[in-house]
């Protein structure tokens, strides 16, 4: 059941206490399952029901907006504060996810090494128990994720045309490469102008093939239903979060409007061309730090297809590379008849455990899986937080 936390209303204002935009999120919710706990937390700022004073337009800053936030939080609610905490992001959240991770996990080494030296000090600022990070169809590593898209939806499970091999598929793999090119050169260059000009290419000439034929990019298996998401449910919800009578029991004030999507900040956003630049980078630390991290995702998105990060993760050079390279690829089942939901590689950790670096693939489940696979998507988030292999353990 979730409820609002009303007290944070003050406490989400107090800039004096960590600079930058006043952080403002009109309703957290705190949802509190047996033994679970978990804040819904909207980033960035001036999404959804979010609002401040300046803008974000880049996860290392909203990283330390989200960082501030939680020291608030944990400040409000102490009793939290030792819980094991993860970080759960999907599509975009494929960027700004090891982005929140790194910033939570470097300062808590930073207050570690004060500590050593000076015993003494007195600080507020709390040590978050940072346990595992879960990325659900984000786009982490553009180079090699856009690089498959094309390939993917010609050759792949669910391919776009009957033909693998005519016009249409050697169009789009043309498209492809040059999509891939420009990222690279992103990744050379690094300027707002490389990165954003990539994005806005690949946007108009790849990410739109699906749409315009009629087909929901999320989920290749459906039509898209509605635009520009595809997704009929976005309306409505939207519709009822906008009622008033819904707002003032959430505590919204009357003048926001919710949007499932703020496409000004959207536009803004790919333009400095951060989506395509590479957060990868940013788990090999997590990782030595014992960190675990989940990388999943449903195998009918054109968007995000799970070929991909199963690349990246086997190219990342990490402390479990060699074991994440060898490590077999296995079926799981979530459902009560036994049916095979999917696929799980993972290395480190126990046998018996959920691993430190896994991959898992969920079938018949587009870019929201979890919309799409709720069953299936309900028992690996537990036995991820209760690291717990997904494969049953034979003897």
């Amino acid at each position: 059941m979730g409820q609002p936390l009303t007290k944070l209303s003050h406490l989400l204002r107090r800039e004096h206490d960590f600079p930058g935009p006043t952080l403002a999120p009109s309703y957290i919710t705190l949802v509190t399952p047996p033994a679970k706990r978990l804040i819904s937390c909207i980033l960035a700022v001036n999404v959804g029901f979010s609002y401040s004073n300046k803008s974000v337009t880049d996860s290392p800053t909203a990283a330390k907006d989200v960082y501030a936030f939680l020291q608030l939080f944990f400040q409000a609610y102490p009793e939290y504060a030792a819980t094991p905490f993860s970080i759960a992001a999907e599509s975009y959240g494929g960027i700004y996810a090891p982005h929140i991770a790194t910033e939570i996990n470097r300062r808590n080494k930073a207050l570690e090494g004060r500590a050593r030296h000076n015993s003494l000090s007195v600080s507020s600022t709390r040590r978050i128990e940072l346990d595992t990070v879960m990325i659900g169809n984000g786009l982490t590593e553009p180079l090699t994720q856009l690089g498959v898209i094309a390939i993917n939806a010609c050759h792949g499970p669910y391919p776009l045309y009957e033909n693998p091999n005519g016009p249409e598929c050697l169009d789009l793999e043309a498209k492809g490469a040059e999509c891939r090119r420009l990222v690279q050169k992103c990744y050379n260059v690094g300027t707002s102008s490389a990165c954003g000009g990539a994005l806005n290419w690949c946007d108009d000439n790849l990410f739109s093939v699906p749409e315009k034929l009629g087909i929901n990019p999320y989920d290749t298996r459906t039509k898209c239903l509605s635009s520009p998401l595809c997704y009929q449910e976005m309306e409505w919800y939207t519709r009822w979060l906008n009622n008033q009578t819904v707002k003032a029991e959430l505590g919204v004030p009357p003048s926001l409007n919710f949007a499932s999507c703020n496409w000004e900040l959207n536009k803004v956003m790919t333009d400095s061309g951060e989506g395509a630049k590479n957060a990868v980078a940013l788990i090999p630390e997590l990782l030595a730090d014992g960190i675990r991290v989940l990388v999943y995702g449903g195998n009918t998105d054109f968007l995000v297809p799970p070929v991909g990060y199963l690349q990246w993760m086997s190219k990342l050079d990490s402390v479990f590379q060699d074991e994440f390279i060898v490590a077999p690829i296995l079926p799981w089942t979530a459902t009560r008849n036994g049916t095979t939901a999917g696929i799980v590689k993972a290395a480190g950790g126990k046998i018996s455990g959920a691993g430190n670096f896994t991959y898992v693939s969920v079938y018949e489940a587009g870019h929201m899986m979890p919309h799409d696979r709720p069953e299936a998507a309900l028992y690996m988030f537990k036995k991820w937080l209760d690291n717990m292999s997904l494969v049953k353990i034979k003897g």
